[in-house]
């Protein structure tokens, strides 16, 4: 056997009193020892300092120790788990992200091995699993926490909140353009704001909300469109002069004549009253709008503005939001029923995140037939902001404007992966995610996770609908995001919300297997026979095929299927 705890001549003193006088004693790996001996005799002392919550006063105890890196990769983590194992680890320090913590903490607590991360911080690390444990806080106890103790103690406090404001929408655009450096700037007060424009270190920049018209103050040109739309959003600094313009309404006017929006002698309904509704309006006006409305949670009537129980009944056959309702991460918002509008013949909506707002996906449920988020928008705008940047015109701004679309919807749509159990959902997903360099999220296993029951328990216990619930939490949570592989369970189309949250921010793929070549049986509740299958897919297959963006036939080689997905993959995000 080999020794794994080695105690040398260990002494240990309490005052003038010794309780452990030269003690030696070596583990083995894969042995249970146990220590035994009168009361007072130094039994817990001498675990205790073997476990180093007592200092020595002589001898040495030493530890066998090995480490693998895992690299904060998932799948390294597991190989480097089963590693470990193979040498002989009994505890395991690690890892140090949750990424990776999650990948071996199902495998900790099936082989009994304990285990501490000391930094993981999510909580499905160790939900349902009594042997691994977390040092630091799980996340949403970070927050609460922190708000508990600010309101209790300190409610007179100003509340500063640091948060990452980069993402791979403004910075990726300019740069996949160009090439060039593209800073983010932030500047949280109109103070800071003030300085940084009066001090013009900067060739060009882009301006967000709220500093859209305090840049004009600064501008020693406006062009007249910006003039009149009343805001600037690019500003170029040539030999310290600042030349501004708005490339927002350009990439509007973009927006609706690539998705066919006809404008001219329509009637144009306007949610929202913030900046960006004063250049939409522009554009609709432009393009020979007949009347334009504006909509407004609270409606001025000297202004002419309407509800939006007012605006339902206006009879607009256009309709633009410029409110940030339904924006991540509050998805799910829509304030406007544009079901009961039968007369709509457009809704495009200036969010971007995610890709199709409520909104958008009830003016689909609807047949409204051009229904389109506002990604495309802001590429369109970035590309003629590069323009007034480079101070030249791309030869085809259309065509740069449809590539940098495409490649954000590549990087950014989730891939959710639907059909019946034993389809090839799950192993289908992890090739993907391994080709695509995409993290694979499994929703059966996050509820798992989450719920600490294995599925078969679950619906024992709680039913389908309880199970079906707990499906439809972990949906709600993982649909919102982006760039990710996700294999649903197959039952996940039965419920309309988990198809809009899927469809929200991602591409919907139907791997659609012969009932036939189905497995029987196994952990699947619900596939409990040939027949009770058949009776399933009878059921469910309408839903797949309304749901799917594609259907991935799996009748063929993993090869096939693999090659059969990537292509319809690329025929989407190309479209």
């Amino acid at each position: 056997m080999e020794t794994c705890i080695e105690v040398q001549n260990v002494v240990k003193r309490f005052r003038d009193q010794v309780v452990l006088k030269n003690v030696s004693i070596s583990f083995e790996k894969g042995q249970i020892h146990g220590i035994v001996g009168r009361n007072g005799a130094g039994k817990s002392t001498l675990l205790r300092c073997i476990n180093q919550l007592e200092t020595i006063q002589g001898g040495d105890i030493q530890f066998e120790l090995n480490y693998q890196d895992d690299e904060h990769d998932a799948e390294k983590a597991v190989n480097a788990y089963n590693t470990l194992m193979d040498w002989g680890m009994q505890v395991l320090v690690g890892p140090t992200t949750t990424g990776a913590s999650m990948s071996v903490a199902d495998a900790c607590y099936n082989d009994r091995t304990f285990m501490i991360t000391p930094s993981a911080s999510a909580v499905d690390v160790t939900a349902g699993k009594d042997n691994v444990f977390q040092v630091c806080f799980t996340d949403p106890n970070q927050g609460t926490s922190s708000a508990d103790y600010i309101a209790q103690n300190m409610p007179d406090a100003k509340i500063a909140v640091l948060y990452r404001n980069d993402d791979a929408y403004s910075q990726g655009i300019h740069e996949m353009l160009c090439g060039y450096k593209y800073d983010l700037c932030p500047l949280p007060t109109e103070e800071e704001a003030r300085a940084f424009l009066a001090k013009r270190q900067f060739k060009a920049i882009n301006v967000t909300i709220p500093y859209k018209k305090l840049v004009m103050e600064y501008c020693s040109f406006i062009d007249p469109r910006a003039r009149a739309i009343g805001a600037v959003n690019t500003v170029v600094n040539k030999n310290g002069l600042l030349y501004g313009y708005n490339t927002d309404y350009l990439g509007f006017a973009h927006l609706c004549e690539a998705h066919g929006v006809e404008l001219a002698g329509k009637t144009v309904l306007i949610l929202g009253t913030g900046g960006t509704h004063n250049t939409t309006r522009a554009v609709a006006l432009d393009k020979g709008a007949a009347k334009v409305l504006t909509v407004s949670r609270t409606p001025d009537p000297e202004k002419g503005e309407l509800s939006y129980a007012e605006a339902v009944r206006s009879g607009a056959q256009v309709v633009f939001n410029t409110t940030p309702a339904g924006m991540y991460p509050n998805v799910g918002v829509c304030s406007l029923d544009v079901a009961a509008m039968p007369g709509l013949e457009a809704v495009v909506d200036v969010v971007y995140n995610p890709n199709k707002t409520e909104l958008i996906l009830r003016a689909e449920d609807a047949g409204v037939p051009v229904a389109v988020g506002g990604l495309e928008m802001l590429v369109a705008q970035a590309v003629y902001a590069a323009e007034y940047f480079l101070g030249r015109k791309f030869e085809d701004a259309p065509g740069e404007v449809r590539r940098i679309t495409a490649a954000l919807r590549r990087e950014t749509l989730n891939i959710a992966l639907v059909g019946m159990p034993s389809c090839g959902k799950s192993t289908l997903g992890r090739l993907l995610a391994k080709q695509l360099g995409r993290p694979l999220v499994d929703l059966d296993e996050e509820i798992v996770k989450a719920d600490g029951r294995s599925i078969p328990d679950i619906f024992a216990a709680d039913g389908e609908e309880g199970f079906r619930a707990k499906e439809a939490a972990q949906i709600a949570r993982f649909g919102k995001e982006k760039g990710l592989v996700l294999s649903c369970g197959g039952g996940a189309v039965k419920r309309a919300e988990n198809v809009r949250a899927l469809r929200q921010n991602g591409v919907v793929l139907f791997i659609d297997r012969p009932v036939e070549a189905l497995a029987v049986g196994g952990n699947r509740p619900l596939s409990s026979s040939a027949e009770a299958l058949r009776i399933m897919e009878a059921q469910r297959r309408p839903l797949y095929l309304a749901a799917a963006d594609a259907v991935i036939s799996n009748t063929g080689t993993l090869a096939e299927t693999l090659a059969a997905a990537q292509e319809a993959l690329d025929e989407i995000f190309d479209s």
